[in-house]
């Protein structure tokens, strides 16, 4: 099973409702969201009426909605509120080195009716206390490990639950005129049943690193997985030698150009919903801005890996 990790922004909420053809009633992909602003409340709601399955964060660590008054946005507004009535979805917690076993507490015990997700951002010092409280309840659906933040040594503290393994696939360049060609991803969708997970999760191509807004960029670059043995990441990019923020919509388009140059040339053309997307803003030779880019790098992202499994 996949488990892709969203942080809840505008565009990555339009990209998994418009992939509810595919996502809806599936046994194969459960995306984890992480809100981080307070908005976008009728995006969740437009989840859970497409049946889209998900895991709400109800602790987030980055953007708005950090601490008891991020919390109480979530609660009110979204559990409380557009999700209210709807059991569809999962509740998720995140541990670091700071949560207390007061608060996870309270977090099992609040909203029986919907199943439980632990996500580990930091190897919990006390252990021993904490599998100790989560041995008396019963709604605890799975227990997922962020790769380089947990250790193998603590991941089998768990094994008696459903395990899954998160691992940041995404290599970040300082620039994006400096990325290669393409770069492997991850090979974690073969080997996380041989690693006794039972299921896996990335953060797909725009990687772990929270980072608000941004200028202009000197060089556009599209991120697009595909399968070569081992899955990959093309990045393609406009005229890596421009020195000017100025037209990125013409940058965009040299982009695109490229892109849908490869995906035709290697029998990819409307291989998903994403790709798609991409080959009818290069027939209309729109610009929609760079965030509408990278949700249609991510819709071809999820729906490819699902594919894959």
């Amino acid at each position: 099973m996949y488990f892709p990790y969203l942080r809840g922004r505008q565009n990555e909420l339009l990209a998994l409702n418009q992939l509810s053809s595919v996502l809806s009633g599936t046994l194969k992909v459960l995306p984890i969201i992480e809100p981080v602003k307070a908005q976008n409340y009728n995006a969740f709601r437009s989840l859970a009426r497409n049946k889209v399955p998900f895991v709400l964060i109800v602790n987030p660590t980055v953007g708005d909605l950090q601490g008891a008054s991020g919390q109480a946005v979530i609660e009110n507004k979204l559990i409380n509120g557009s999700l209210s009535g709807s059991t569809s979805y999962y509740l998720g917690i995140i541990i670091t080195a700071n949560t207390s076993l007061a608060q996870i507490d309270y977090f099992l015990r609040t909203y029986p009716d919907h199943p439980k997700v632990i996500i580990h951002k930091a190897i919990y010092s006390d252990t021993i206390g904490l599998l100790s409280l989560l041995s008396g309840y019963k709604n605890i659906e799975y227990q997922v490990f962020i790769d380089n933040r947990t250790s193998t040594a603590y991941q089998n503290k768990f094994i008696s639950y459903q395990r899954i393994l998160l691992k940041d696939g995404f290599v970040k360049s300082a620039s994006n005129a400096t990325y290669e060609d393409s770069d492997l991803f991850c090979d974690i969708h073969t080997t996380y049943s041989s690693l006794g997970f039972q299921g896996f999760g990335d953060f797909l191509t725009i990687g772990d690193e929270f980072k608000e807004g941004g200028m202009s960029p000197f060089v556009v670059a599209i991120h697009l997985t595909y399968l070569d043995g081992d899955v990959y990441v093309g990045h393609f990019l406009s005229d890596a030698t421009s020195k000017s923020r100025a037209d990125t919509a013409g940058k965009f388009s040299e982009a695109l150009s490229n892109l849908i140059s490869f995906v035709n040339h290697n029998g990819m053309a409307a291989q998903t919903l994403g790709i798609q997307e991409f080959e009818d803003l290069h027939i209309r030779g729109h610009y929609p801005g760079l965030g509408q880019v990278k949700k249609a790098s991510m819709k071809h992202h999820i729906e490819f890996i699902m594919n894959l499994i």
